[in-house]
């Protein structure tokens, strides 16, 4: 054993290093080596060092064990300690004490708040007239859907992505209530809630970064129309996926609930609508997963799907991903190690488990992917995007489908684009016959749609790019052991104006 010469004196005192326990119980060096300067030096140094070394490694696990319960609890999340009985058709009222309003979008559902009983109630039908409540998420563990209100929720609705906003604007009252509540009330008043066979449902498929937020504040502009923009309780459904695809009853269940619920609180919005209203969803690339639920509950909805070149896509969610946040820095990614570790609130999502597409699915094992984490990530969740669409279109032949690529969409060709917005539009079943209807929608390709977001900041506004040569290369390889693909920039034949 090697000793150390401090102050012309030979010290017995060894380094004490955290490596040798878990992650999350390593302390600070500054603070070990500050506790070890501390240690005695005479006679009986050894056995007092020792004494003190087991009382250090006694405190660090004590510390440890906190963090560890500390981090489990918030992620079990919030905890209902009052849900009334459907029975009753109440709706138990809960005030909240803590939420995180981070607006990067990584975080979600019962993990991002906490909240106390108030011990008031109000009925269900009380909850769907308020005009100041949204459908936030559910949990499956409790069957229980859970409502936020918000000050306003016209601001609410010009926040790009519900998902964040809520939590950002969100009110001190939430209002939790059981599944079968809200069954039993949508089966008594089918007639007054948001109906496809009466209304337009609407769903928009896509890649991710290729127009979709555009295309909703289109559809906004020109009709009585409620837009979700990628709301929470759609990515809670995908980390639930593979509990639900084992029980698709409850799926069913759970994709009816959601969608008219929070459909009809919206409805606010257009209160002076008399006529047909266009109920939309607008989800997140990664959504794909809830397509065939969606037909099998709502058969006469209309489904449209966006996509752009898988180049571009990567490049503008690696340029706005890798910006600095908390998440992305090294003491974040940390975080998330240990969380994975210990079951944290920032373990991985088990959603990414496997592809939609089966073909994708097949040939997953035996692909050559990029290299990069983040590059194989993203340029795979276009691929499957891409992939699934082309394979749903195919199975159901039968069905009201449109396909539309960004370039398209928004060409400075503005006698082209303006083809293919009344394209969207007639397939949409949205007039624009109305003096100044079709002006309305053009208008709204001169403002940046994600405006004042974290989403707004990529590569094109901030000129600072995430893919290398290498990366690109990698992309047009992966696309090339496809031969549905072929290449990042290929076209769904039938794409509207291609």
């Amino acid at each position: 054993r090697r000793r150390r010469v401090r102050n012309g004196h030979r010290s017995h005192r060894r380094s004490f290093r955290g490596p040798s326990l878990p992650l999350y119980l390593a302390a600070p060096p500054r603070f070990v080596q500050r506790l070890l300067d501390c240690f005695p030096e005479g006679a009986n140094a050894r056995q007092e060092t020792a004494m003190l070394k087991a009382g250090a490694v006694g405190l660090l696990a004590i510390g440890g064990s906190w963090y560890v319960a500390r981090r489990r609890a918030k992620a079990r999340g919030f905890q209902a300690p009052r849900i009334p009985s459907s029975d009753t058709q109440l709706v138990a009222e809960y005030e909240l004490t803590a939420i995180d309003r981070d607006e990067s979008g990584r975080v979600g559902g019962i993990t991002t708040f906490d909240a106390v009983d108030t011990g008031r109630n109000c009925s269900f039908e009380e909850l769907m007239q308020r005009e100041d409540t949204v459908l936030y998420t559910y949990d499956l563990r409790q069957r229980i859907l859970i409502f936020m209100t918000v000050p306003d929720k016209t601001a609410l609705w010009k926040e790009p992505f519900l998902d964040r906003g809520v939590r950002k604007l969100a009110s001190k009252i939430i209002f939790v209530c059981a599944f079968d509540t809200a069954t039993q009330y949508l089966n008594a008043h089918k007639d007054a809630l948001p109906n496809p066979s009466r209304d337009t449902f609407l769903f928009v498929w896509n890649t991710g970064r290729c127009g979709s937020t555009l295309l909703a504040r289109l559809t906004t502009a020109t009709s009585d129309s409620v837009t979700l923009s990628e709301p929470w309780w759609v990515d809670q459904l995908g980390r639930d996926k593979k509990v639900l695809e084992a029980h698709p009853a409850t799926m069913d269940q759970l994709v009816r609930l959601l969608h008219v619920v929070d459909f009809h609180l919206a409805r606010t919005l257009v209160r002076a609508a008399t006529g047909k209203v266009l109920y939309s969803l607008n989800p997140k690339g990664s959504a794909s997963f809830l397509r065939e639920p969606a037909l099998r509950v709502f058969p006469e909805a209309k489904h449209l799907f966006m996509f752009r070149d898988q180049i571009k896509v990567v490049e503008s969610f690696g340029s706005i991903l890798t910006t600095p946040s908390p998440f992305n820095t090294p003491l974040g990614m940390a975080q998330m190690a240990v969380d994975k570790l210990i079951g944290g609130p920032q373990a991985p999502s088990p959603r990414a488990s496997s592809p939609v597409s089966r073909q994708l699915g097949a040939m997953q094992g035996d692909l050559k992917l990029p290299s990069k984490m983040m590059v194989r990530m993203m340029g795979l969740m276009w691929t499957d995007a891409m992939m699934s669409w082309i394979e749903f279109a195919e199975e159901h032949k039968n069905l009201e489908v449109l396909t539309l690529r960004m370039d398209e969409f928004v060409t400075k060709d503005v006698a082209k684009r303006e083809a293919v917005v009344k394209a969207v539009l007639d397939f949409a079943q949205v007039s624009y016959s109305a003096p100044g209807a079709l002006d309305r929608a053009m208008t709204v390709f001169n403002t940046h749609s994600q405006a004042g977001s974290a989403m707004e900041k990529s590569s094109a506004k901030t000129g600072k790019k995430f893919l290398t040569e290498q990366d690109v290369h990698e992309l047009h390889a992966l696309c090339a052991q496809l031969p549905q693909i072929g290449k990042p920039s290929f076209v769904i034949p039938g794409s509207l104006g291609t």
